[in-house]
């Protein structure tokens, strides 16, 4: 081997490290976690085995012990794990993309903790989470619900300013019957229910775009089915596909698309109007 080169000399007691893409360029950057500021921390490969500055973290973890790195949320990007020492948690880093990352979540609390991996341990082409501490070896199924389906049919702005954005999630198997729905970016604190069809569109209606053509089934009629945005302005479902109106049945291979219609108001005068976000398309196994 060749003189050792140092990435960084600004962290102490370092006791975990990883190589991962975390940026998604292509090549490989380390991520570290030590005992003192700044306890986690990234460097960036820019090329030429040369590695940025640390790049922190939105969560300090104190004494972050092992460091795991692999797609949780199947976006297609490295989320990270970390298992902490002295807080006995083990918890997980949203990659966003871009070298971003959001705020730790926890993914178990545990009586003491040595070491956290991420394997497919069920075989669902999920990666799980297996730990070790002081008197066990334990692991823990990972149920994030991954997106399915493909976008199609972007419509017109809402007064947030943006078009809502739907996505489906979960599974597009059929007799699996786990099939959520998610719209996101909408006017907060407006009603909306989901609409589903098999033909597509694009018809302007009002202020919005409709991606649907007839026959449409409005996923409404049972408690829940119409739902308030809230702050946040998002509206989530988890859809029924064995329970659906005018006893209508989803079949392995056809193709069903969905969309959602939401209360909107316009601006200046703030009229109560209406709109729909952009369409999913799904074809189901």
């Amino acid at each position: 081997f060749a003189a050792p080169v140092p990435i960084t000399t600004t962290m102490s007691h370092v006791s975990g490290i990883q190589a991962a893409d975390l940026d998604g360029d292509g090549d490989l950057d380390v991520v570290a976690s030590g005992n003192e500021a700044p306890t986690l921390g990234w460097f960036e490969n820019l090329g030429g085995q040369v590695f940025s500055t640390v790049r922190t973290f939105p969560t300090t973890v104190a004494n972050a012990a092992t460091l795991a790195t692999g797609d949780l949320d199947g976006d297609g990007d490295l989320d990270l794990v970390t298992s902490v020492f002295n807080d006995h948690e083990i918890l997980w880093h949203e990659n966003l993309g871009g070298g971003s990352f959001s705020p730790a979540e926890l993914i178990e609390g545990v009586s003491s903790i040595y070491d956290a991996e991420l394997a497919d341990l069920d075989g669902d082409d999920k990666v799980d989470v297996v730990w070790c501490g002081s008197f066990e070896v334990a692991w823990k199924r990972n149920q994030i619900l991954f997106p399915i389906g493909t976008p199609y049919c972007s419509g017109n702005p809402n007064t947030t300013g943006t078009v809502g954005t739907l996505g489906a999630y979960g599974s597009d198997v059929v007799v699996a019957n786990e099939f959520v729905l998610r719209a996101k970016d909408l006017p907060p604190n407006e009603f909306g229910f989901f609409l589903m069809g098999s033909i597509q569109a694009a018809s302007p209606v009002g202020p919005g775009v409709l991606c649907l053509d007839n026959p449409i089934l409005r996923l409404i009629g049972s408690p829940g089915s119409v739902v308030n945005s809230g702050p946040g302005g998002t509206i989530e479902r988890t859809i029924d596909l064995v329970s659906l109106p005018n006893a209508t049945f989803v079949q392995a291979g056809e193709t069903w698309n969905f969309q959602l219609w939401h209360r909107d108001f316009e601006i200046p005068t703030l009229t109560q109007t209406m709109n729909f976000t952009e369409g999913v398309s799904v074809t189901f196994q």
